[in-house]
């Protein structure tokens, strides 16, 4: 596995560094530097980051130090959810369980950073290193001048090269996340400290379209692995059944990433206009009137019932009362004579 904290240029220290030509306008005296959480966040040569100032390791202790000691240093991190960060690790060869551990320990050393120092700490999602500089050095500078809180929109073209593993690695790593509570909170306060990247439907859909192409040729593999010639051995039948089990949560995972894009599909339908916003509001609206006239109807509907049948039993114990009295047994001979009913009690 490869060292992440042998990533970046050299450890870091209080004294002043280089910082690109972008932050010129900055605070005299501010020096500007910044840190990977992993190095598998960053996409090889392409990545825009000499406008952020100059590299460092990320080290917790180094990093909070020197945060300590100079008052006019800026630290800009780069990070990502949770699941990025597991995806992150297994792409380097970790396990679950350290994976685990390390996503873990890593979101509460960068939350720890951004709790003490926010105002010169800025986490910023890894995807601002497929920006421009000219974007994210604006959005940096309006951070620690006005404390405006970043904000990127990431288009298609915007968009490096992704492999169908590397987000096979993400559905695995949401699925982490979500498995475990901790993961799961760290996950939230990390979203919640960094900042927002948008990022376009036609994103979204590129990014599932290459995690169903990946899926598609893993499922066609293992079909392929249980056909065996004629005669030849099979193996233990355990084998058989974890490739069928592989197949089958391939199957799922296809189909969770088809409802997924379905999502997105009504996702940007619904941004597609305020006029289409309005009509379901208007809808909406129209819907909890309609729900609120029915609920009163039913209520004024169950109030009247319930007098019906308070009626009824009195009706009924009324006419119980008179035919067991003696006046309605003494006159029964006379009703009787009348052709009339001769019954001297109430029939339930």
């Amino acid at each position: 596995m490869r060292a992440v904290e042998d990533w970046g240029a050299r450890p870091c220290c209080p004294h002043p560094i280089g910082v690109s030509d972008c932050f010129n306008t900055l605070r005299k005296g501010v020096n500007l530097y910044y840190s990977v959480a992993h190095s598998e966040l960053v996409h090889g040569d392409g990545a825009q980051l000499a406008h952020l100032g100059e590299a460092v390791t990320f080290d917790h202790n180094a990093l909070y130090k020197c945060i300590r000691e100079d008052a006019g240093s800026r630290f800009v991190v780069l990070a990502a959810p949770a699941a990025r960060l597991y995806a992150a690790c297994l792409a380097d060869g970790l396990e679950a369980e350290g994976a685990h551990e390390w996503v873990a320990t890593r979101a509460k050393e960068i939350l720890d950073l951004f709790r003490h120092a926010r105002r010169q700490v800025l986490v910023l999602p890894s995807e601002i290193s497929w920006l421009s500089g000219d974007i994210v050095s604006s959005a940096v500078q309006a951070y620690f001048d006005e404390r405006a809180q970043p904000v990127f929109r990431v288009r298609l073209d915007d968009m490096p090269e992704l492999l169908p593993v590397s987000l096979l690695h993400q559905l695995v790593g949401k699925a982490a996340v979500e498995a475990s509570p901790l993961l799961t909170r760290l996950d939230q306060e990390l979203r919640a400290s960094m900042g927002c990247v948008e990022r376009d439907a036609e994103v979204l859909e590129q990014e599932v379209a290459i995690s169903l192409s990946g899926l598609t040729e893993l499922i066609d593999r293992a079909a392929s692995a249980n056909q065996t010639p004629a005669g030849v051995g099979e193996g233990p039948v355990t084998a058989l059944d974890a490739q069928r089990a592989l197949v089958a949560d391939l199957q799922n995972a296809l189909l969770e990433c088809q409802s997924e894009l379905e999502w997105y599909h009504r996702l940007a339908s619904r941004r597609g206009g305020g006029l289409e916003q309005r009509r379901i509001e208007q809808e909406r609206d129209a819907a909890v009137k309609e729900r609120d006239r029915l609920r009163a109807e039913n209520a004024d509907q169950a109030f009247t019932l319930e007098w019906s049948r308070r009626d009824a039993e009195q009706l009924r114990d009324a006419l119980k009362q008179t035919r067991n009295s003696t006046s309605w047994k003494v006159t029964a001979p006379l009703r009787m004579f009348r052709g009339g009913s001769v019954a001297d009690e109430v029939v339930e």
